[in-house]
């Protein structure tokens, strides 16, 4: 594979240590599509703004072989730092160097690393890649007055005037971003989440007879209550069989907890898990559900769609477009409650309907979103950022 630049960094989001992300199983999943990529640049680097005790025992858990260089507690304002060092070390002044964000978040830690780059002489290129709107979901879930969602859209804003590519993970996104913030169109690029590859999709016989999944943050958008209450209004015989298996956490988790108990729910809902594990609980899944209020491009979905696991959603933005309904899994209209229930028990009772969805999601999903397809259109982008040169921080 041609090298299409001497050294990519990949900036994590504000107020993320390499541990935390870890923790969220975030780490390890992101890992998988670095690893991807890694022949095509001459060294990758991860940096972080934080520092944390656990971050050594993350990088072992990802990185075993070392073969990806992390930076952490990475302060804009310090010279000299270890980044700094690590690429002089490596490749001296004059160093072709790709700044690639995992959310608009890091745009400050961006920024300030391209102009420490820039100051020894290297040749910056930045790319602002977001995998949701930042402002947008914090307008969703603290209001449109809060003042974080005012400074994260300015920080966005800022990102998005000073990199030569701004990347989304739809067209919807990117032509948001394009309407917020007055992008050209010629600056804009989509290149979609991943999804593993590595190992077969799973058929209804491999899977447990009677579990409904989702994976996510207990916040008000992803509707975790919303769940336990179709699960409840399944009749009670096959209520009884049903376990509900609800991955994260966040301030809604103990009131989930606590109505599922007082509606009779076998709920099960153990915080965030290392992704092995997500992986394996989506491989022995009866339903996949996601009742979210608001989504972008939801790895989780994709994720659950690859491993063979049948679909239940809606209709609400970013989850209608990804499920063929009938095809690929069952969408719903967003505004009838019950219908949730209805697909539930739809799905339990009809093994082979299951099969049948799960193995069309994960060929169609495979298809379009295996990380050996996205990798490429990753290192793609870059190189065309290094090509095209399009707002180098250097100029």
């Amino acid at each position: 594979m041609d090298r299409v630049c001497d050294a990519l960094i990949v900036m994590l989001p504000f107020r993320e240590s390499l541990a935390s992300w870890h923790a969220r199983g975030l780490l390890e999943r992101e890992a998988v599509l670095w690893h991807a990529m890694r022949a095509g640049v001459g060294a990758l680097i991860v940096a972080s703004g934080e520092a944390h005790p656990g971050d050594d025992a993350a990088v072992r858990a990802v990185d075993p072989n070392g073969d990806i260089a992390f930076v952490t507690g990475f302060a804009p304002r310090a010279a000299d730092g270890r980044l700094v060092r690590e690429l002089l070390g490596r490749f001296g002044v004059g160093a072709n160097v790709v700044i690639r964000t995992c959310q608009m978040s890091a745009g400050p830690l961006a920024l300030a690393a391209g102009d420490q780059l820039r100051e020894r002489g290297m040749d910056v290129r930045l790319i602002a890649r977001a995998g949701h709107i930042w402002s947008r979901r914090l307008a969703i879930e603290r209001g449109p007055d809060d003042p974080r969602t005012a400074e994260a859209g300015r920080i966005e804003r800022e990102l998005c005037r000073a990199a030569g590519l701004i990347v989304g993970t739809t067209g919807k996104q990117v032509d948001e971003l394009a309407w917020r913030f007055g992008l050209a169109e010629e600056r804009l690029r989509v290149v979609p989440n991943f999804v593993p590859t590595d190992e077969p999709p799973t058929g209804s016989d491999e899977r447990d007879p009677a579990t409904i999944l989702c994976v996510g943050p207990f916040v008000g958008r992803k509707r975790m209550d919303s769940l336990v209450r179709s699960v409840a209004s399944i009749d009670d015989e096959a209520r009884d069989r049903v376990r509900l298996l609800l991955i994260g956490d966040g301030p809604e988790r103990a009131s989930a907890c606590d109505l599922a108990a007082g509606l009779g729910v076998r709920l099960e809902a153990p915080g965030w898990v290392a992704w092995s594990e997500v992986r394996e609980a989506m491989r022995r899944a009866t339903i996949y559900a996601d009742a979210s209020t608001h989504e972008w491009h939801p790895r989780a979905v994709i994720e659950a769609m690859a491993a063979g696991c049948p679909i239940v959603t809606n209709d609400a933005a970013g989850l209608g477009g990804l499920v063929q309904n009938g095809a690929t899994g069952v969408r719903i209209p967003d505004d009838i409650a019950d219908s949730f229930s209805s697909a539930f028990l739809g799905l339990l009772e009809d093994p082979e309907w299951c099969e049948m969805l799960g193995m069309n999601a994960a060929r169609v999903t495979r298809a379009a979103f295996g990380v050996e397809e996205v990798a490429r259109s990753e290192l793609g982008v870059i190189a065309e950022a290094c090509a095209t040169g399009g707002r180098s921080l250097a100029a």
